[in-house]
């Protein structure tokens, strides 16, 4: 049994041993420069093969690389005697065979045709022509949607440019940087023209077989890792920039030239003839537009160059996670704080943040969303606020998604430890108004306690304890039962009742006091207003109100006390408003706290509860007062019970 495990667990070694080792068996177009070529070596290079190599690198793969023509690649990785295909351009038709990766390289099909030739500028001008174009090229088929169009076709796109130098087609179609750098190597870049009119736009990428998702995740994931930390941009900038650069250098040689054979002819006709002023004027005037054309030229790619690096150094450097997708959510870049949050997962597509931020995206059906969202990464907890928005472009098409999301661990941790500590704060308070309220009752009641042996024989004495030992124990009860209802109130009961009744029940306790303060008292209430709500436990916050402002008036020249209501679509709004001292600002803060009041003999209870009782009702109170004018407080109720479950 032993032996068998052993035997066992080194098949299971060796089997992963060899997978991890695996070669990757991967084709790349022979001629098509400089995405990928043969070199002298007979060896493929260029922009995609170190693309690939550094792919590879990051995701610790190796590579084998097997120079085909397009059609013979197609069928290579059909049949599967390769594994992937560099620089295949996507297509619907080619999505339906093969799996593709995240793109890499965007382009647009260009027209070639002789220095001299002015009837073609545009796709539409190849109609009656012949033109040269490589097999199973992605602009194939519109070319047969142009009439009459005759078709010259080879097996790769250097091909395809022999046949109109040869003079075997009227014009060639394909990639621009292939046809540039093909004759600018053989010296024909002043004896062919590049029509810059975008022809079909298409994505380079990676294809695989279909349904090999595995190797499809291993690619974008090394494309994201080079994407973020530069290496996508030095590659970028080695095979195209250098090409501008190349450009430049020639166009820069050949003004030099035409200066030295300007100055030399100045010379000779200097010795022997008679200078013609006017030409000269112009010779000189051509050589400065040369010079400050090339000098434009040169700017201009420094500050593109250097724009573009300032650019990715803010990305890279901002504290923030941006990650943008293309309008099939496919990841287009990434800078380095989101790496560092989504490439620590290897699903990183099913992050959290993505996950959440997409589906809410489509839940909602808005243009941009934001959210918070709460995850657990390498066991520590992490807490993030994303927004999502669309990219669109000039024409206000919609092109893409910006994702940007921001770390808030530490912020929340914070706000938490201050939550603490306002509880903390909260507690103490609250124990130190417990203490202090019921202090003095017991007070009182101990003083006439250790009275008790010494004047038990005294009537008045005996009167003074039923009157005040009873009342006091009433007081320290009344403490208790009022820190119960604050700490656990009772389940209100609710139920749909008429605001105009229920008033009335309540104004009728309190007529009398009304009418011995003096204070002008009036109802205004639409007979029909309703809410729904515990009317008993209402009773008691109205009750606490209508105490508190007249108490707030009985040092006022002018009492009123007005309560009126009326109705918005959702809730019901009672208003008490007194023409009493009013409150501070600070006391308004305060006012909700338990056991702060303004009161002599107020235990400070009364609006804490008060505002627990209106929250359990579905409601809210809102209050206004101006310190030696009076406060207005609204009451905020549902008014039915379809309105309490929208509230």
């Amino acid at each position: 049994m032993i032996v068998f495990l052993t035997v066992l667990l080194c098949c299971y070694i060796d089997e992963n041993v060899e997978a991890k080792e695996q070669v990757l068996r991967v084709a790349g177009d022979d001629s098509l420069p400089p995405f990928s070529y043969k070199n002298e070596q007979g060896k493929l290079e260029g922009f995609s093969v170190d693309l690939f190599n550094a792919i590879a690198e990051a995701q610790g793969m190796q590579v084998e690389y097997i120079p085909m023509d397009l059609a013979q690649s197609m069928e290579a990785l059909k049949s599967g005697k390769i594994d992937a295909v560099i620089g295949m351009k996507y297509t619907a038709e080619r999505d339906e065979r093969f799996d593709f990766s995240e793109y890499y390289f965007t382009i647009s099909e260009s027209i070639v045709v002789p220095k001299d030739q002015d009837e073609i500028k545009y796709l539409t001008d190849l109609k009656g022509k012949l033109v040269a174009i490589q097999r199973n090229h992605v602009a194939f088929n519109l070319l047969q949607d142009v009439r009459r169009v005759h078709m010259n076709i080879a097996e790769n796109q250097i091909d395809a440019l022999e046949l109109l130098m040869m003079g075997r087609a009227d014009a060639f179609i394909g990639n621009k940087w292939t046809a540039q750098y093909y004759l600018e190597k053989h010296g024909k870049e002043t004896e062919y023209k590049i029509i810059d009119d975008p022809i079909q736009p298409a994505d380079y990428a990676v294809a695989v077989q279909g349904g090999n998702t595995d190797l499809i995740k291993e690619i974008n994931h090394g494309l994201l890792t080079i994407r973020a930390n530069g290496t996508y941009n030095d590659m970028y900038n080695k095979w195209f920039n250098e090409a501008n650069s190349k450009m430049l250098q020639q166009m820069k040689s050949i003004v030099h030239l035409l200066i030295s054979i300007l100055a030399g002819a100045g010379l000779i006709l200097i010795m022997g003839f008679v200078w013609n002023k006017r030409l000269k004027q112009e010779v000189m005037k051509q050589t400065k537009a040369l010079k400050e054309a090339y000098q434009r030229l040169e700017q201009s790619r420094k500050e593109m160059a250097n724009q573009g690096a300032f650019k990715e150094q803010i990305l890279n450097n901002v504290p923030n996670g941006i990650v943008t997708f293309d309008v099939n959510w496919h990841v287009t870049s990434m800078n380095k704080e989101a790496q560092a949050v989504l490439l620590t997962d290897e699903e990183w597509q099913n992050h959290s943040i993505i996950k959440e931020a997409f589906q809410n995206y489509v839940n909602e059906r808005e243009e941009q969303i934001s959210g918070e969202v709460e995850f657990t990464q390498n066991g520590k907890a992490y807490f993030m606020y994303y927004h999502l928005r669309p990219l669109l472009n000039i024409n206000n098409e919609k092109t893409g998604f910006l994702l940007i999301f921001e770390n808030r661990t530490e912020e929340k941790k914070l706000h938490e430890k201050l939550v603490i500590q306002e509880k903390m704060r909260a507690i103490g308070q609250l124990s130190a108004g417990i203490a202090h309220e019921i202090r003095n009752p017991l007070t009182s009641i101990k003083t006439f306690v250790e009275l008790l042996p010494i004047k038990y024989d005294n009537p008045s004495f005996r009167e003074a304890i039923k009157e005040h030992v009873p009342s006091e124990i009433n007081r320290l009860n009344q403490i208790i039962e009022d820190l119960l209802d604050y700490s656990r109130p009772k389940a209100p009961k609710k139920e749909l009742c008429n605001v105009r009744e229920w008033l009335d029940s309540i104004f009728i306790l309190f007529e009398p006091t009304l009418r011995k303060e003096n204070i002008d008292f009036s109802i205004n209430v639409d007979e029909e207003l309703t809410i729904y709500a515990d009317k008993q436990q209402l009773k008691q916050v109205l009750v606490n109100m209508i105490l508190n402002a007249i108490d707030a008036m009985k040092e006022q020249e002018i009492k009123r006390l007005k309560i009126s209501a009326f109705a918005n679509e959702q809730f019901t709004i009672i208003q008490i408003e007194d023409t009493g001292r009013g409150m501070t600002k600070q006391e308004i803060e305060k006012c909700y706290d338990p056991f702060f009041t303004t009161k002599p003999t107020g235990v400070g209870l009364g609006m804490t509860i008060s505002l627990k009782l209106v929250k359990e009702n579905g409601g809210d109170i809102e209050m206004e007062s101006l310190y030696g004018k009076g406060t207005t407080i609204q009451i905020i109720l549902p008014r039915s019970i379809e309105k309490e479950g929208e509230s």
